[in-house]
């Protein structure tokens, strides 16, 4: 039988972490909206919601770890698990 990989991307911790970065790195929504080229603030506030946040495009995460100076994928993208089935 094949083996499959199936990622899933824990949006609740990602959301947690995206907005832990914003605010140790002082950073207003509007500025976080600036800085990665996006044309509403409301994208920022649906990355971050607590109840039910939206992933970010892998170009905005790329965007973002870059503003945040961080490795993408270390931690602004958390929580990933691996399943293998067989």
């Amino acid at each position: 039988m094949d083996a499959y990989n199936n990622v899933g991307i824990d949006s609740i911790e990602t959301a947690k972490n995206l907005k832990k970065l914003r605010i140790e790195n002082n950073l207003k929504l509007k500025q976080v909206r600036d800085a990665i080229g996006l044309s509403a603030e409301q994208t920022v506030c649906s990355w971050e919601s607590k109840t039910h946040p939206k992933l970010p495009s892998i170009d905005n995460a790329l965007n973002l770890a870059r503003l945040y100076d961080r490795i993408a994928g270390r931690y602004l993208i958390s929580a990933v698990t691996i399943i293998y089935e067989f």
